[in-house]
């Protein structure tokens, strides 16, 4: 991983498509997402690196950054995910400026 994360990001999806029982490829994978603080997405990737452990030191491991998620989530340190529609919100924008323009041509 570099600081060109959208490269990163198709380099490690490419990389678990390739092998989907590669251990290091899952981690590295859920690793970008935990330091993007996209924990939700982190915390699944990092439960299917936990499921692909071979030994007890790569175990370790995930279980650590699983742990630090989840300690993340439970402070608040995410970002928030944008899942509502904003339409309703962009509608009422666009009446009060089509309002305020109405007034302020009415007034002159």
């Amino acid at each position: 991983m570099n600081y060109d994360v959208y490269k990163s990001m198709d380099a490690l999806q490419a990389a678990t498509r390739l092998d989907e029982a590669h251990f290091f490829a899952q981690m590295k994978y859920s690793e970008l997402f935990f330091r993007l603080r996209a924990l939700e997405r982190a915390e699944e990737e990092t439960v299917r690196a936990v499921n692909l452990a071979g030994n007890g030191w790569e175990l370790a491991m995930a279980r650590k950054q699983l742990q630090e998620i989840r300690l993340r989530r439970r402070e608040g340190t995410q970002k928030p995910t944008w899942n509502k529609p904003l339409r309703a919100p962009a509608l009422a924008f666009l009446a009060l400026v089509v309002l305020l323009f109405t007034l302020m041509a009415v007034v002159k």
